[in-house]
């Protein structure tokens, strides 16, 4: 009885869990929109296309060399001001053989992630992204934490179950 008990706890607990942990994961997945697109836009630079950023957007670029600029910086960017006409990130992450920069709290508007491919020409297009609700995809990241520990849970029921029921068939 009690063991019948546990394996329906068991699969309650597994479909709990991994619908926890489907829902998270599909739902983030629209959360986050990334590329590694760009075009020659001359002066031995290359830009992506438009990215319209909202204020509580977080803009991510993978790659050294590549700079983010407003609608206003595109025009004046080149190789030599880069440094100066680019917008400083809120965070750089030194990577194993490469750099990621996160921009948080820019200002609403169009933005280019420009690189210039002669500072370091072995590298292949940086990559970026921009995470269009942070503060939810936490929330979701943390839904699929639980649900991986509701499967694990479910698997210990599972174990309980089955030496309960050993003891069971003794008496």
């Amino acid at each position: 009885m009690v063991k019948k008990a546990l394996i329906a706890i068991f699969a309650v607990l597994l479909v709990a869990g991994s619908l926890m942990v489907a829902f998270g994961t599909q739902e983030s997945s629209s959360l986050t929109h990334g590329s590694d697109s760009f075009a020659p836009s001359g002066s031995g630079r290359y830009v992506s296309p438009p990215l319209s950023i909202n204020s509580s957007y977080v803009l991510s670029v993978l790659g050294s060399g590549a700079f983010v600029v407003n609608s206003s910086g595109i025009g004046v960017i080149n190789y030599t001001n880069a440094f100066a006409v680019g917008i400083s990130p809120a965070r750089t992450l030194n990577l194993t053989n490469n750099t990621e920069s996160i921009y948080t709290n820019l200002p609403s508007g169009t933005y280019y992630v420009v690189y210039f491919p002669a500072d370091s020409p072995q590298q292949v297009n940086p990559l970026y992204s921009v995470q269009t609700d942070p503060g939810l995809a936490n929330i979701l990241s943390t839904v699929i934490v639980v649900g991986i520990s509701v499967i694990i849970a479910s698997f210990i029921v599972l174990a309980v179950g089955s030496f309960m029921g050993k003891d069971d068939r003794k008496n």
